[in-house]
């Protein structure tokens, strides 16, 4: 297994810096049928498989003191998006939830980055960089009660097509300009006041069920690998340019590999 692998080219042909093109002409106008670019985020196998291998390794080296434990991990697929399947216990190891979670790219906004005046030669050096194992976070986007059978946190399909509303990717691209930072410090007061909150700590407790597989925000810190995102007393870093998050990024995918290829 290779820390260097960029997931970015198990789905897009082309260099870097014809990815980054793509990539931008992709967001700049989503209905853009001209646009070949693919995510990785819902196109790599590879990036699932080796999150999915991170966070096996994980739950035998850090074992979690949350609320609820999880009991096993697999690959999942619908309407051809990748995702992972958590199936989670309570304290008397029955089985009472699945969680469905996708990976969320949590690098510098290529889009922030191009309109800060960034060429796609930049870009591109930005992706090869940061779309590694550790430039991506896994989010809870649907929850199902399994003894109801219900879905107690899931899609709408609108128009035909399935929407998730209020996940927590969507609310830390709509209100948190995608940046990763932020997103860490909103969840840190939730994890401190969970019933005391505006409306940004709405989205943790709408999936409080994923949250509290953790003790604190210190032990989802640790187990997802964050340290170099947080200070040595877990006060979240700023990083406000680009060059800190690539360097925070880099430091987290060489620890997520060595957690990998230790087992």
């Amino acid at each position: 297994m290779d820390k260097d692998s960029n997931y970015l080219t198990n789905c897009n042909t082309g260099t870097y810096e014809e990815i980054a093109r793509a990539c931008i002409q992709s967001k700049k106008n989503k209905k853009d049928v001209k646009s070949n670019y693919k995510d990785p985020d819902s196109d790599s196998p590879k990036l699932y498989e080796d999150m999915k291998n991170f966070l096996e390794q994980r739950l035998k080296e850090c074992p979690l003191n949350g609320k609820f434990k999880i009991s096993g991990i697999e690959l999942f697929e619908k309407y051809r998006r990748k995702e992972l399947l958590i199936h989670v216990n309570d304290d008397k190891d029955n089985h009472v939830y699945d969680i469905i979670a996708a990976t969320d790219y949590i690098g510098y906004s290529t889009l922030r980055a191009y309109n800060e005046g960034k060429n796609f030669s930049q870009i591109g050096e930005l992706l090869r960089l940061s779309r590694v194992l550790g430039g991506h976070m896994i989010w809870p986007t649907r929850i199902k009660d399994m003894k109801t059978g219900l879905w107690v946190v899931a899609s709408e399909k609108v128009n035909g097509e399935f929407v998730e509303y209020a996940t927590v990717n969507c609310w830390k691209g709509t209100h948190l300009k995608d940046r990763i930072d932020w997103t860490l410090f909103r969840l840190n007061e939730w994890y401190t006041e969970p019933e005391n909150g505006d409306g940004f700590k709405y989205v943790f407790k709408k999936y409080h069920i994923f949250f509290e597989l953790f003790a604190d925000f210190r032990e989802f810190i640790d187990f997802f690998c964050l340290g170099a995102f947080v200070t040595e007393d877990y006060q979240v870093k700023k990083l406000q340019d680009m060059q800190k998050v690539k360097d925070a990024i880099q430091e987290r995918n060489t620890e997520m590999w060595e957690k990998i290829n230790s087992k």
